[in-house]
């Protein structure tokens, strides 16, 4: 496809005019969707691609010499492009600097982490821009007297690796389409890291961004994250899956960790918008009670005007003591709460750092157990609730919807005792959505959460407060019904269908966690859609769409999996936990951990090596981890003995650099007849204008092999621009050949 573009009026207008191959020649129209990425055929190599926002931005950074692409027909038709591609490659989206460019963004990263396997994605905002600005002008602000096109691509490359993959960071999940290890023998399960990329944008960067500056786990920020969206949003809205089936936004989240695991700093970031309007609030009924409490004697003083000279008109109003309806509370019983639900018709959020108190203070003051968590139960589901006052002159209080998020982190060994037998029988720990990464070693860290990131998350909350504008709470809160669109319709019925077959596998326990998981399908769906429809995003806000229905599916099959794994590590024993503790830091070295290693990092295990190699041998042994020898070194002695998860495979042995450096040449080149007694060439079909030859390492290549611009009659092939060889600089002979603007 072709498309050809005028500038009219001077060029404050354009129109656009695609043309594409037909029988006979060409046609001037587009052809079948989905339309080929931008420049095609010269996506090449397995260095970065970056993804601008039209044609003309896409041809500037060909000219700073990057590998660069975009969509046909502008920001709001992402979906309609082809961006297989790119499936599995280290893509930069450079955004243009407005509201526009941030949602192009956001969808482009959507579409490529959907892919198989997924590409790893970064968002770069080029600094300095103004409003509507991309690359065009960035390269015009930055270019100096002697300043050359290549030297602003390398500034661009330069910003864009100090900017954090967002989406698509493949962790430990394992081959190379993205799935990892899920179960493993004996009840051990590897954890899988958090799908970020399902999350709403500004819940996503929160996550990625937070955990970077934090030092802890995405899955820490994000899970309290759902949860402050579901309370904002509160009896705002419901989700109905079909007549007679609504589910309201009420989510119970609960992240694990062991004391020092950042679990505080994770949920006051979350945590923080929602803590910030509650203050506003409280002072501003602060303000209103003074005044309220000063209103009686000007009342009455013109209530007496009023009565000497009732010309004056109509009675005067007495003004209505003020009522604070609050957003969240930190510590609160049964009876507090309702007096809160009952002035708060949206319903509330109950945060805590440590909700072992919580659970501690259910039924402290009752002569019988049980009374309190059935309250709790009907604030899940955000029915009615009835609660009788200490007392017997008082009465009652009514909430008609009593709504109620709950967050908060526990210790992993409070939280079997915390969820025992009672609990579990109820279904109250069924309810909960857990998340318990493994611990992390602190590290010290200057990264910080971006000033912009905060801002737009505190925004994506305020934005969910406002929905409550407009909706009737007399007598109760009347929620505005969104539905589900026929995409969305059909996702949660594939789902429903194959979360009942796997819910009928498990044990009772596990049964009860999926049953409950089964409904936060569509309210985690319902949260999606609201944070979509504040963004601006074009969506339609009665009906969620196929993409929140699919990104929430994903959500829930993560907690599917984790609660399994926080089961099966609450039902360990002491040899199982030890494994567990060892599984859990191959995982945070990177899936390969060596006895030395562990030695270091475990005191238990500083007594020799052999001691060390005891838990992971018993690992082998159940097939969780898989052995690989090395070579001895040049002075020979014990060869080194590497403990791997089996979907990274075996690491390289010791003195094989130079296979590395052919696998890493090899994605780019192809064998072909050319003569094998020749001197072995190398070609990279490069992008137009080619990247320098001292940017090898951007691309991927090891930065020791040197490039040098060859004539294509050396080669005896057709002229083609772009092309590089390097020397042979490995062993054998090498075959390849230069293909116009592709590589095969």
């Amino acid at each position: 496809m072709e498309v050809l573009r005028f500038g009219l009026d001077g060029g404050t207008k354009k129109e656009y005019r695609p043309i594409s191959p037909a029988v006979g020649g060409w046609a001037s129209e587009a052809p079948p969707k989905p339309y080929p990425l931008f420049g095609l055929p010269h996506l090449t190599g397995s260095g970065p691609v970056f993804v601008v926002e039209g044609e003309k931005a896409a041809e500037r950074a060909q000219q700073l010499g990057l590998c660069v692409t975009t969509s046909a027909f502008g920001s709001s038709a992402a979906s309609r492009t082809d961006w297989t591609p790119l499936a599995g490659r280290d893509v930069v989206v450079l955004p243009d600097a407005d509201s526009a460019g941030s949602r192009y963004a956001d969808e482009v990263a959507r579409l490529l982490t959907g892919l198989s396997p997924r590409a790893r994605v970064k968002v770069l905002h080029l600094p300095g821009l103004e409003d509507g600005e991309d690359i065009v002008e960035f390269a015009e602000a930055v270019a100096a007297p002697g300043t050359s096109d290549v030297e602003i691509g390398k500034q661009v490359l330069a910003l864009a690796q100090q900017v954090e993959v967002v989406a698509g960071e493949r962790g430990f999940e394992g081959g190379a389409d993205g799935a990892g290890v899920r179960e493993l023998p004996d009840g051990l399960r590897c954890y899988q890291p958090f799908p970020t990329e399902a999350l709403p944008p500004a819940a996503r960067d929160l996550a990625v961004r937070g955990a970077k500056a934090i030092g802890c786990d995405p899955g820490f920020i994000a899970l309290p994250a759902l949860a402050v969206m579901a309370a904002a949003i509160g009896n705002a809205r419901v989700i109905e899956v079909k007549e007679g089936w609504q589910e309201p936004s009420v989510i119970w989240a609960v992240i694990v960790g062991k004391s020092g695991s950042q679990k505080s700093p994770a949920l006051d970031l979350a945590t923080e918008p929602l803590k910030d309007l509650s203050l506003a609030r409280l002072a501003a009924h602060e303000r209103a009670s003074r005044e309220y409490q000063e209103a009686p004697a000007d009342y009455e003083d013109e209530v007496s005007a009023w009565r000497s000279d009732k010309s004056r008109g109509a009675r005067p109003e007495k003004l209505c003591e003020p009522v604070c309806q609050r957003l969240m509370t930190q510590d609160a019983t049964v009876e507090a709460l309702a007096v809160l639900l009952q002035a708060s018709p949206f319903g509330v959020a109950l945060v805590s750092d440590e909700l072992s108190a919580w659970f501690g203070s259910l039924d402290a003051y009752k002569a019988t157990k049980g009374g309190d968590m059935a309250h709790y139960l009907t604030m899940f589901g955000a029915r009615g609730i009835i609660v009788d006052r200490k007392g017997t002159k008082l009465r009652p209080i009514i909430v008609p919807k009593a709504s109620l998020s709950i967050i908060g982190g526990i210790q992993p060994g409070v939280l079997n005792r915390v969820l025992g037998r009672e609990h579990r029988e109820s279904g109250a720990s069924a309810r909960f959505l857990v998340a318990a990464p493994p611990a992390r070693t602190k590290q010290w860290t200057d990264e910080v959460v971006p000033a912009r990131v905060r801002h737009r998350w505190h925004a994506l909350v305020e934005g969910l407060v406002e929905l409550r504008t407009g909706v009737e709470t007399e007598p109760e809160a009347q929620p505005q019904v969104v539905r589900l669109s026929a995409g969305a319709k059909t996702a949660w019925v594939a789902f429903y269908n194959e979360h009942a077959e796997a819910m009928q596998e498990r044990d009772d326990e596990a049964a009860a966690a999926f049953a409950k998981l089964e409904g936060y399908v569509p309210r985690i769906a319902l949260v999606f859609h609201h944070a979509y429809v504040v963004d601006e995003a074009e969506v339609d806000p009665e009906l969620v769409s196929e993409r929140c229905m699919k990104d929430a599916i994903r959500v829930v099959l993560w907690f599917r999996d984790e609660v399994e794994r926080v089961q099966a590590m609450l039902a360990e024993d002491s040899h199982a936990k030890e494994l567990r503790d060892v599984l859990d830091l191959v995982q945070e070295e990177g899936g390969r951990l060596t006895p030395r290693t562990l030695m270091h990092r475990k005191s238990r295990y500083r007594e020799g090596a052999d001691e060390a190699k005891k838990p992971l041998d018993a690992l082998v042994a159940r097939n969780v981890l898989v052995l690989h020898r090395g070579r001895s070194g040049p002075k020979g002695g014990r060869p080194t003995e590497t403990y791997c998860l089996p979907h990274l495979g075996c690491v390289e042995e010791p003195g094989n650099e130079t296979t590395q450096q052919e696998a890493a040449i090899g994605l780019r080149y192809c064998d072909d007849d050319l003569d094998p007694g020749s001197e072995a060439k190398r070609i990279q079909a490069a992008s137009q204008p080619p990247l320098p030859m001292e940017s090898a390492s951007a691309w991927g290549l090891p930065a020791s092999i040197p490039f040098e611009p060859v004539t294509v009659t050396e080669l005896g092939l057709e002229p083609m621009a772009g092309c590089f060889v390097t020397p042979a600089a490995t062993r054998g002979p090498i075959h390849g050949r230069a293909v116009r603007g592709l590589v095969q």
